[in-house]
């Protein structure tokens, strides 16, 4: 059986600094977003001229929110002293 890929859907926590990585380093551009009107979540579609394929970044404010909410209480917890940046990254 023969296959390929068509797209990749991977979850991103900041939409934004996502679409600018994918745009600056593929020279992807976003050819479709779809979701609710509350923006609670998003998918969004990039692609570019070269390549059949998409890659779809899906983010879920609820998600992105217990994600914060994680490193807000590990950080209060080790009495870390980092920046929410910093910690953040490390979840």
């Amino acid at each position: 059986m023969k296959a390929k890929f068509v797209h990749r859907c991977t979850h991103v926590l900041d939409k934004e600094a996502s679409i600018k990585f994918y745009e600056e380093a593929l020279g992807f551009k976003v050819v479709q977003e779809m979701g609710p009107e509350d923006g609670s979540w998003t998918n969004t579609f990039m692609a570019n001229d070269e390549a059949p394929f998409e890659i779809e970044l899906c983010f879920d404010f609820r998600t992105t929110s217990l994600c914060l909410e994680e490193c807000q209480a590990k950080r209060t917890e080790n009495g870390s002293e980092d920046d929410h940046a910093e910690s953040h990254a490390r979840c």
